[in-house]
C-alpha cells in the first residue's frame, strides 16, 4: 500500500479564494495596462524625465563596477608591485569614483523626484474631476451618499488608483 508524502499533498483551496479562468485574468491584465498607459499619456514628460533618471541609475550602478574595476587592476594591484603610487593617480581614481558617485544621486533624485511628481499631479488632477463631478449632481443625491464615502472616493480611492506610478519609471528605466 503506497500512500503519498505529507508535504505533495494537495491542500484544500480557502474559502475565500477567487478562482478567476484565463479569460477573466487577460481582461484584468489588459485593464491594467490600459490603466498604465494613460498615466504615462497624461503625464508624458514626468515620466520621461523620471524614466531618464532611472537609466541613469541603473548605468551608474553598471559604471561604478568598471570604474572600480579599473582602479584595482590599473592603480592598487601595480602599487603593490611598485611599493608606491603618484598622488595624481589617486586624486585621479578618486575623481572617477566621486563622479560616477554623484551621477548615481542624480540619477535617484531624478527618479524619485519626477515620479513624485508625476504620482501627485495624476493624484490631484482626479481628485478635480471626481469632485466635479459630485458638484454636477443634483443634491438629492448627496443627500442620499454619506460624506465619509464621498471623501474616500476622492481622496483615498484616487490615491489607490495611481499608487502604482512611483515605482513605474524604475521598473521601464532599470530593466
Amino acid at each position: 500500500m503506497e500512500t503519498t508524502p505529507p508535504a505533495l499533498t494537495p491542500r484544500p483551496r480557502a474559502q475565500n479564494t477567487v478562482v478567476r479562468s484565463d479569460r477573466e485574468q487577460k481582461k484584468v491584465m489588459r485593464r491594467g495596462f490600459r490603466h498604465i498607459g494613460l498615466a504615462i499619456r497624461e503625464q508624458r514628460g514626468m515620466f520621461t524625465l523620471a524614466v531618464l533618471g532611472s537609466s541613469l541609475y541603473g548605468a551608474m550602478t553598471v559604471a561604478s563596477a568598471y570604474v572600480i574595476g579599473g582602479i584595482t587592476e590599473r592603480l592598487v594591484l601595480p602599487s603593490f608591485e611598485r611599493g608606491s603610487v603618484t598622488a595624481g593617480a589617486l586624486a585621479l581614481a578618486a575623481a572617477a569614483i566621486l563622479g560616477v558617485a554623484l551621477l548615481k544621486i542624480v540619477g535617484i533624485i531624478g527618479r524619485r523626484l519626477f515620479a513624485g511628481i508625476m504620482s501627485y499631479r495624476l493624484q490631484a488632477d482626479y481628485r478635480r474631476r471626481v469632485t466635479g463631478a459630485y458638484l454636477r449632481l443634483p443634491l438629492s443625491w448627496h443627500q442620499r451618499h454619506p460624506t465619509g464615502q464621498l471623501l474616500s472616493n476622492a481622496n483615498s480611492d484616487v490615491e489607490a488608483s495611481w499608487f502604482f506610478v512611483a515605482p513605474l519609471p524604475f521598473a521601464c528605466g532599470a530593466w
